[in-house]
């Protein structure tokens, strides 16, 4: 389900974020249980990449609902022993306006979605960025 379509993928650039910074939006999402999801989010996966050196920890937000017309989500990984939270949001919402825009133009419903969970200082260091190319 969280699979993106070729067609309509998009994401945003890393970012890198101090866990405890604006208000620790972060360190709250962090330290939320992983087998229930936080307010306004359908879902909530924990993972863990041993193969990295360090080995990172990834949470993985679903913001829209099972049955929606396209999937979002957000991405946190976790580097080990530091503040660092890189972020990233994704969707396979439809995009609109030009390649060079800012995914907060293009993926028009999806950055509501972000902001609502990352509060607009962490949204606006991934969304005001133009999309990674697919």
């Amino acid at each position: 389900i969280m699979t993106p379509g070729v067609a309509n993928r998009g994401w945003t650039p890393w970012v890198d974020v101090d866990r405890h910074a604006h208000g620790g939006v972060l360190i709250g999402l962090l330290n939320h249980s992983p087998h229930q999801p936080p307010n306004r989010c359908t879902a909530i996966m924990a993972s863990r990449l041993d193969d990295r050196y360090p080995p990172l920890e990834i949470r993985t937000v679903l913001l829209t609902p099972f049955n929606g017309p396209f999937v979002a989500w957000i991405d946190l990984c976790i580097v080990p022993d530091t503040n660092i939270v890189f972020v990233s949001a994704l969707t396979t919402e439809p995009p609109v306006g030009g390649a060079s825009d800012a995914s907060k133009d293009r993926r028009p419903t999806t950055a509501p979605l972000v902001r609502s969970l990352l509060g607009n200082p962490i949204a606006d260091m991934a969304l005001n960025q133009k999309e990674q190319a697919t």
